[in-house]
């Protein structure tokens, strides 16, 4: 429990599915606050993809004074039959970035995150999430990272904010929503459209869909899945982030 939360979220498009605003660059990073102090106060910053960027964003959330930390964003499936836009509370975050994929950070609360999500009628789970340093995209390779490691979904920036969190000798949760089953293929082409800050690169995109016409079909369908996993977070979240703030 927590007046003051600091929550990470990767993508603008997360962003807007889960915060107000209005959003201002603050030490060179758009920053987000609502609420007030002694009231329930959230800072949230939009980190951009990747583990070394969510965990500076985490760090810089330390040094405001934060009381706790959080990551939401959307996910990879691992385990086949994990069904699209399902959310996952993280119970542990496993770190295949700079630690040893096999010792975790437990996320104090998960149980209770996740019976609130239930309790509102959201279709949740509840384990491990792994992060990783690069997109994990193959059908194949998905399910043998989920084996190994036991992990439900796959990001590349919960354990970051993990890490982070351990550091200062906070807690913190993790909520994420899959966007792409076990099953499903990425294209590589697809996540090469996006920058490190999470916008689109128009020449990028229209350069792939001039050499492969047929990967609007996937374009399309990634879109959808995506918008869908954003609906999730913005039905979800909120919930969650209201019992990391208030108890209840």
């Amino acid at each position: 429990m927590t007046n003051k939360l600091g929550l990470v979220v990767a993508l603008p498009a997360e962003a807007r599915a889960l915060a107000g605003g209005p959003w201002r660059m603050v030490d060179g990073r758009p920053v987000c606050r609502e609420g007030s102090a002694g009231r329930g106060e959230l800072i949230w910053v939009r980190s951009g993809i990747g583990y070394e960027r969510a965990h500076e964003a985490a760090r810089w959330l330390v040094g405001q004074e934060v009381a706790a930390l959080g990551v939401l964003g959307v996910s990879g499936g691992l385990v086949p039959g994990l069904k699209q836009s399902v959310l996952v509370v993280a119970g542990e975050v496993l770190d295949a970035v700079e630690g040893d994929p096999r010792e975790s950070r437990p996320c104090p609360g998960a149980d209770d995150l996740l019976s609130i999500l239930r309790r509102d009628g959201l279709e949740a789970v509840g384990g491990p999430i792994v992060t990783v340093a690069e997109p994990v995209l193959e059908p194949g390779d998905k399910i043998l990272l989920g084996r190994q490691n036991g992990a439900l979904a796959v990001d590349m920036e919960s354990a970051a904010v993990a890490r982070a969190a351990a550091e200062a000798g906070l807690s913190m949760f993790a909520l994420r929503a899959i966007c792409d089953t076990a099953e499903r293929r990425v294209p590589r082409a697809l996540f090469d459209m996006v920058d490190s800050d999470g916008g689109l690169r128009v020449s990028a995109l229209l350069a792939a869909l001039l050499r492969r016409p047929a990967l609007f079909i996937d374009l399309i369908a990634m879109q959808r899945d995506f918008s869908r996993a954003l609906k999730a977070l913005h039905l979800g979240g909120p919930a969650v982030i209201r019992r990391a703030v208030c108890g209840n």
